[in-house]
């Protein structure tokens, strides 16, 4: 049989899930408008000095700035925003996805099933963040895994790339290298001197290099004092949110869908029975690792890694953040795997020593493999639907009203934060997406993207007292209906009148966030304006 044949049959059920992910992506990305935390990115890539992005956006951002200097190398090629955003994004996910299908030790059922997760096939796809960048990178460690010693260069870059990719990252590849580590310590009776002489050379020297690279990582990372991340609130206490991460993000990330995608876990409220729910579900899940791995004798492997990232999670997560557990189980099932087959009987094989039918076991596995799968293709479904029906923001939709009635050279007054004047209403980072510099006045700095940096009160009375100067504004941009609030701060009298009212709908699993933006316009321009009102 030629061996062209050979390897399209063998690869058959890949090539139809890469081909469907990859059309299906596509047609998200066709119809997705970009929202802050993309357009945030490309405007700092675009627009900040070199300096700014190494140096000190970190501070900010809360991550590398790899993903950043990526889209600003792919900005001098020349071509639009959208675009190249979209672009950047694309080539990252179908690097993992074709990782998944053709480098993967899984069987076909497996391969069929693992890209169907929401956040494979939607929030880490069609959104454009660091995330597939990340997800490559854990694939590529995985993949690397079981020849660390023979090769061990190439397995320690793929780590490197880990941590460029996301904080998170930093705690992954921390982990995996310590379960390692700890695991050859242990195999030498807990003699340090034994582990030092027996262990690969250039492995430990390749650690090295990574744990140097890193702590500077880290340092680069830190949050500044007046980081907006750091001062926001805390309703349960760090030791509760790192049990949070170890029993509900787990059923977050697979199968329930608790949380909200505008609030942390920091900040969301869990109803008991919400608490309840997922704390079995994730108990579950560890119950399926736990036996895996026992099996595999890799439970350091399995522990280690989630306990580092969980110590970063403790302090900081958004629900979006949860899918990195589901590239985490991605990277134990692969090790695992690789050492041996993972088979149905070994977790059924449990259940039947305590006199359950074998049969029963089968079903009840299938079952429960077939609900998961189905609630993530249920999320997928409503986040693409709902991501084709309306716009996911007004960003673009605002640019293109503002260009058609020629006002990009009017003075158009942000909304801001009551208690932070740096920090800007929705839209106003999405709107300057498609300009060449902030059509807003009033933006911290005058930068297109968003600092993230608190203004104390001395900051924010003189912002403004320094906004007053500028007379009042010829149209003002809020997600309300109401300007009282800045029409009082900036001592404005003349009448508004309201000239464009959009929404947008962001989807996060089944749930919808709507935001509205609405744009005022001094009541003598608004006669001259065609008012956009949905």
């Amino acid at each position: 049989m030629n061996s062209k044949i050979k390897w399209f049959r063998c690869n058959l059920t890949g090539i139809i899930v890469w081909a469907a992910s990859t059309i299906l992506v596509l047609i998200g990305m066709y119809y997705h408008e970009p929202w802050f935390d993309e357009t945030q990115a490309y405007l700092i890539a675009r627009d900040a000095s070199l300096h700014d992005i190494l140096f000190v956006i970190p501070h900010y951002e809360g991550h590398p700035p790899f993903w950043h200097l990526i889209i600003r190398a792919a900005v001098q090629l020349g071509l639009s925003s959208d675009f190249t955003l979209k672009a950047v994004q694309f080539i990252f996910f179908e690097a993992a996805i074709i990782m998944l299908e053709f480098r993967s030790p899984f069987g076909n059922t497996a391969k069929a099933i693992l890209p169907l997760s929401y956040f494979v096939l939607y929030q880490y796809s069609v959104i454009s963040r660091p995330y597939a960048m990340f997800m490559l990178a854990v694939l590529l460690c995985a993949s690397f895994y079981n020849e660390r010693d023979q090769k061990p260069v190439r397995f320690t870059l793929s780590l490197l790339f880990m941590c460029l990719c996301h904080s998170y990252g930093i705690a992954f590849a921390g982990g995996v290298a310590a379960a390692d580590i700890l695991g050859k310590f242990m195999s030498e009776q807990k003699s340090l001197k034994k582990t030092i002489i027996n262990f690969n050379k250039t492995l430990l020297a390749s650690y090295g290099f990574l744990l140097i690279c890193a702590v500077l990582l880290i340092i680069e990372i830190i949050p500044a004092g007046d980081a907006y991340a750091v001062n926001g609130e805390d309703n349960y206490g760090y030791i509760f949110s790192f049990l949070l991460c170890w029993i509900f993000i787990p059923s977050e990330a697979l199968v329930t869908a608790f949380s909200r995608n505008n609030h942390c876990l920091q900040e969301n409220i869990i109803s008991i029975s919400d608490f309840i729910t997922a704390f079995i579900v994730s108990a579950a899940i560890w119950c399926f690792l736990i036996i895996i791995c026992k099996r595999r004798k890799i439970i350091k492997e399995m522990l280690i890694p989630y306990l580092f990232i969980s110590i970063i999670m403790a302090l900081y997560v958004y629900p979006h953040h949860y899918g990195l557990f589901y590239m985490y189980f991605i990277f134990i099932l692969w090790i695992a795997f690789s050492k041996e087959q993972i088979k149905f009987n070994e977790l059924s094989s449990i259940l039947i020593k305590k006199n359950v039918s074998e049969k029963f076991c089968n079903s009840f596995l299938y079952i429960i493999t077939g609900f998961t799968v189905g609630v993530n293709v249920y999320w997928s479904i409503s986040s693409y639907i709902c991501d084709i029906k309306y716009p996911y923001d007004q960003g673009k939709s605002v640019a293109e009203w503002i260009d058609s009635n020629d006002l990009s050279d009017k003075n158009i007054l942000a909304a801001w934060s009551d208690d932070n004047t740096n920090i800007m209403t929705m839209g106003v980072i999405t709107t300057n997406f498609y300009f060449d510099k902030s059509v807003f006045f009033n933006t911290d700095q005058g930068k297109t993207y968003l600092t993230h940096r608190m203004a104390d009160d001395k900051e924010s009375f003189d912002d403004i007292a320094e906004w007053k100067g500028y007379g009042e504004p010829d149209l003002i941009l809020s997600t309300s209906n109401i300007i009282t609030s800045e029409r009082q701060a900036l001592g404005i009298e003349s009448k508004y009148e309201m000239v464009y009212l959009g929404q947008s709908r962001r989807a996060f699993k089944n749930d919808q966030i709507i935001v509205n933006i609405v744009i005022y316009a001094r009541k003598d321009l608004a006669e001259q304006i065609e008012k956009k009102i949905y």
